[in-house]
């Protein structure tokens, strides 16, 4: 009983310690995101689009319709 506790405590600590580095990374990202954005920097805005639109459009192209 004494292992199941333990391992159970053992597992949320971890759990909330990923959590955070993801928050930060993900808020890192979004910041540089709507920056770009702001900026108008269509070059840098392509690099954050799915890779199955190059299949449709080439980088160049993309960047014009921008």
């Amino acid at each position: 009983m004494k292992n199941v506790i333990l391992f159970c405590l053992i597992f949320v600590s971890n759990l909330s310690l990923f959590a955070q580095s993801d928050k930060e990374a993900i808020l890192q990202t979004f910041s540089e995101y709507s920056s770009y954005v702001v900026d108008k920097d269509n070059t840098n805005l392509v690099e954050f689009l799915h890779p199955a639109m190059f299949e449709v459009a080439s980088k160049d192209m993309l960047i014009e319709m921008m």
